[in-house]
């Protein structure tokens, strides 16, 4: 496994960090308390107290069995750093091999949208390293709920090229995840306000469908117009009137949807009720 080192130490883990430790311990057992703090360090750049890695190998069990069906953690601002400065010393890597070292050396599983939006931010998130946030100062709000909202992320980029999704499905969807991953939270209000937010994160926009284009012939149309006007000439204009026919698409979906980026257009549900005007 590769080693990386950051300028930037952390005192806590989250709970990935904590299953890849369970994990190594079980892979390697002769390993001591010591030789994991050497390794948190190596590999994590995370410093703990042994009390803190004999109560985290206590819960071991807990812990792997919640890595079984476990949405994917985020990645923090140092991991970030970290992908940025593997990506600018082998440029050729691509991205499957990026999304494969992360997770050899964090054990974490991320979609190829994120490596992507994190490269773009390659030139701020190295700035950072060299001015990091002064955590004496200000502690960094922690993200509420992490594993609801990645869950819901890879749910929304899983359909988005099936279903046409809403505000109002995110919204419940976001329910159902919390309390299937939090059964104890409390009531959590999914506002409106929730929702941009959660949007804006992860650069979800309201895109317009594209639709099957049609043209208008109007050679025809300029060789039927004088023959109509023939027709029309034999009645007084009391006697004519404008009808005209239109289809009610009652099942048709809206032209609009939200996602991530541009869709193709699905082919369009026809069934309709012939609607005359006159």
């Amino acid at each position: 496994m590769e080693i990386v080192n950051h300028r930037i130490a952390s005192s806590t883990m989250d709970v990935a960090v904590r299953i890849a430790l369970c994990k190594k311990k079980a892979d390697e057992p002769n390993l001591t308390q010591s030789d994991l703090l050497k390794w948190l360090q190596d590999v994590y750049n995370i410093k703990v107290t042994q009390s803190t890695i004999s109560n985290t190998l206590k819960k071991s069990r807990e812990l792997l069995d919640k890595d079984i069906g476990r949405p994917c953690p985020t990645m923090d601002y140092r991991i970030r750093i970290a992908l940025c400065k593997k990506k600018a010393e082998e440029p050729n890597l691509t991205q499957h091999d990026l999304l494969k070292w992360l997770h050899e050396v964090y054990n974490i599983k991320v979609t190829q949208g994120t490596i992507s939006n994190t490269l773009k931010r390659s030139k701020e998130l190295l700035e950072q390293e060299n001015h990091p946030p002064n955590l004496n100062v200000k502690r960094q709000k922690a993200v509420k709920y992490p594993m609801m909202k990645q869950a819901l992320y890879e749910w929304f980029v899983s359909y988005e090229n099936e279903v046409d999704l809403n505000g109002e499905l995110i919204k419940q969807k976001a329910k159902d995840f919390l309390f299937k991953f939090y059964p104890d939270a409390k009531a959590f209000e999914f506002s409106n306000g929730w929702l941009q937010s959660f949007k804006k994160r992860h650069g979800i926009k309201l895109f317009r469908k594209r639709k099957e284009r049609g043209s208008l012939d109007m050679v025809q149309l300029e060789t039927e117009l004088p023959r109509i006007h023939e027709v029309l000439d034999q009645y007084n204009w009391d006697d004519i009137y404008n009808m005209d026919q239109t289809g009610l698409f009652y099942r048709m979906q809206a032209d609009s949807l939200l996602a991530t980026k541009q869709l193709e257009g699905r082919k369009a549900i026809r069934e309709r009720i012939t609607v005359v005007a006159c």
